[in-house]
């Protein structure tokens, strides 16, 4: 789930920082620096989501994290997928 979830919130930053270089408030940008952006917007979504989880585990007493092991991969996997959604987004 969070890598199908990295991929479609990779896409939709890829799509919107498109939109915002169309309408002229981002430059051109170099590939690699697009990508760094993209990805580092993903990771800080990532890395919300997961201190959502752990307060929803500390505050409601939940058990949405496990583990650190399944926290670990769960950003892994999320920002594995943010880069996957990016290349998908930019090939079509």
């Amino acid at each position: 789930m969070h890598f199908f979830g990295g991929v479609l919130i990779g896409r939709s930053y890829f799509l919107f920082l498109n939109y915002i270089q169309e309408i002229g408030y981002l430059g051109k940008t170099h590939p690699l620096i697009f990508f760094a952006i993209v990805i580092s917007m993903v990771g800080l979504t990532v890395v919300t989501w997961e201190f959502l989880e752990f307060s929803s585990d500390y505050i409601l007493h939940t058990t949405a994290q496990p583990s650190l092991a399944n926290t670990m991969q769960d950003m892994f996997l999320g920002i594995i997928g943010g880069m996957v959604g990016h290349f998908i987004a930019k090939k079509y």
